[in-house]
């Protein structure tokens, strides 16, 4: 019986050993699935995005040129959020080079269907397949640019870099700029009260397209011993000024913008939320 009960507990001991090198083998084989699931290529570039775990929120990715660069994306949510309703996770977009060049992204975001906002980006694959991603500063998304509307026309402003395009463009509203009254016919002023730097008014040479503020007047039309401010215009033909430019009109000539300034029409400026 001595001798039964050895041979029982030996191989006891023999079990429990093998569950435990067993157990330590599939931790230390989870830890390595892990890592290799959540390692990303040095040499890759990413974009992370905040999703809704209701689905209302979508991501469109289009590169223009797929020879140069590809893409995959994983999504990662807080513990405390796993199993909840509700809530938001991270989708990162991983890039990986397959050549050198140079090509353009186009990121859409949608939020139950519809479009939201488009973000340009610039990407770039070295010889050594390392990925950088830029924003292209000349693309703007069109849905945030603001809007010169005459009759049924709607001509988008691009915006300056500057301290007063900032201020003036920084409040969404839609503002009736009335008729406009002619300047020394080469441009079109109202007065609208847009915030600006007078510290960026300089006397430069402006173009037909041109969208500045500044402090001018008129006479009253009603009394010309009275004058009625004016402190932003649009440039249709080339002169000299004193003021800061805040846009430029985009595809649109100096003829067709000469013809709609002058038209019988009143001009209105839409600004929308940045």
């Amino acid at each position: 019986m001595k001798k039964g009960h050895q041979i029982f507990r030996i191989v006891g001991v023999i079990f429990m050993l093998i569950s435990v090198f067993g157990f330590a083998a599939a931790c230390h084989h989870a830890k390595d699935t892990e890592k290799t699931e959540t390692t990303i290529d040095p040499k890759a570039a990413t974009l992370s995005f905040s999703m809704a775990r209701d689905g209302g929120k979508k991501i469109e990715m289009t590169i223009e040129d797929e020879s140069i660069v590809e893409y995959t994306s994983k999504s990662k949510e807080k513990d405390e959020q796993k199993g909840k309703k509700g809530g938001s996770y991270t989708r990162t977009y991983i890039f990986t080079g397959k050549k050198a060049g140079t090509t353009s992204l186009t990121v859409e975001e949608y939020l139950h269907g519809d479009l939201r906002s488009t973000t340009y980006y610039i990407i770039t694959v070295d010889d050594d397949l390392k990925v950088t991603i830029e924003k292209d500063e000349d693309r703007v998304d069109p849905e945030k640019m603001p809007v010169l509307i005459i009759g049924d026309r709607e001509i988008l402003i691009k915006v300056e870099k500057n301290k007063s395009a900032e201020l003036a463009f920084a409040e969404s509203k839609k503002m009736s700029l009335g008729f406009m009254d002619d300047v020394d016919g080469n441009e079109k002023a109202a007065w609208t009260e847009l915030p600006f730097s007078d510290e960026e008014l300089k006397t430069i040479e402006v173009m037909p397209g041109d969208v500045i503020c500044y402090h001018k007047t008129r006479p009253l039309k009603s009394d010309a011993t009275k004058e009625f401010p004016l402190d932003f215009a649009i440039v249709y033909a080339p002169h000299t000024t004193e003021c800061v430019v805040i846009g430029h009109l985009v595809d649109i000539d100096q003829d067709e913008l000469t013809e709609l300034l002058n038209q019988d029409e009143k001009k209105v400026l839409r600004i929308p939320r940045q």
